[in-house]
């Protein structure tokens, strides 16, 4: 029954908002300015970028990404998916509630925009729907009145992060096939894990890196990405199918005295401990001498691959749902 009424409220979703989001997205993109509204203490590189169409195939994706995956630097594909369903369908809170169902169980991390002291939670996914249409409510009336959030005074946010995409919403949209046929030639064609976040505006994801190429793609709202190429040691480690995602794989060899400070004080080998937004100097010196990262605004239909061990940092400036797909 559940099934049934997932069909007919998509159904009548696809027919009613495709046009409105599509132009919303393309209203985004012609008035945002390619900075946000808070600062970094480097310039930043832009990211190559290769535009597609609506009629984007699944082998001109892995064309495009062919290339990058073979010199392994990171690119963006500008709206190859911009007629998938769920960039439509997952605007709408009613529908998540009815494909996913209220009682499933879902990680969150409390505190989501605060960089060190974010708590991880489990909560049901109805409790979490119900947190962000608050949000969009107290989002919508500050606006209408033109004054300013002040995060000091606001609790802090909470971000469904890092959950294997729920069954009922994989429907919605196609994984890159490249990640799982090994005939298109980018990699082996195993496919790890396929996870979604989902988040109000202002929700961070730390500097960090993952030891499997990355695809990043964007369904709802933006996000703002800053990527740094692989440091010296993180990039020598070679990775066992068996402990793909263990300490040891993640390169325990990370030398604390590299400029982004992983590993040190006994935090995770992978995490860099530094607010790269507002990082503290006299803590982290040789933060200074950090490379010039790479900037890239994603927006709703677009895919950026993130090569393995390359460091990024992520922020969402809307309310956003990202599903990210780790694959060798």
């Amino acid at each position: 029954q559940q099934c049934l009424l997932k069909n007919s409220l998509k159904r009548m979703l696809l027919i009613d908002v495709r046009e409105k989001v599509f132009n919303i997205s393309r209203i985004r993109r012609s008035t945002s300015s390619a900075t946000s509204s808070f600062s970094h203490p480097h310039d930043t590189l832009h990211i190559t970028e290769q535009k597609h169409s609506h009629e984007s195939t699944q082998a001109d994706i892995a064309k495009s990404l062919r290339t990058h995956y073979i010199t392994q630097t990171p690119t963006v594909l500008r709206q190859p998916y911009i007629n998938a369903d769920a960039l439509y369908l997952w605007n709408n809170l009613n529908y998540l509630r009815i494909a996913v169902g209220e009682d499933v169980a879902c990680d969150v991390e409390i505190g989501g925009d605060n960089y060190s002291n974010a708590e991880r939670a489990q909560i049901t996914f109805g409790e979490y729907l119900d947190y962000i249409a608050l949000f969009l409510q107290k989002e919508q009336s500050t606006d209408k009145h033109n004054s300013q959030h002040d995060r000091s005074q606001q609790e802090p946010l909470i971000y469904l992060a890092q959950n294997e995409l729920f069954p009922n919403l994989k429907s919605d949209f196609t994984i890159p096939t490249l990640c799982t046929d090994s005939s298109y030639g980018i990699g082996h064609g195993k496919l790890y894990h396929t996870m979604i976040w989902f988040g109000p505006k202002g929700c961070v994801s730390p500097l960090h890196y993952d030891p499997l190429d990355n695809l990043l793609i964007q369904f709802v709202g933006r996000k703002r990405i800053l990527l740094y190429p692989p440091s010296k040691s993180s990039s020598s480690s070679f990775i066992e199918d068996h402990d793909i995602f263990s300490q040891e794989a993640y390169g325990k060899s990370e030398q604390v005295s590299s400029w982004h400070y992983a590993g040190y004080n006994k935090t995770q080998y992978n995490t860099s401990p530094i607010d790269i937004e507002k990082p503290d100097y006299q803590t982290y010196p040789d933060f200074a001498n950090a490379p010039v990262p790479i900037e890239c605004i994603l927006y709703p239909g677009d895919i950026l691959f993130i090569p393995q061990r390359w460091w990024h940092h992520v922020r969402s400036l809307d309310t956003s749902i990202s599903v990210n797909v780790w694959w060798r």
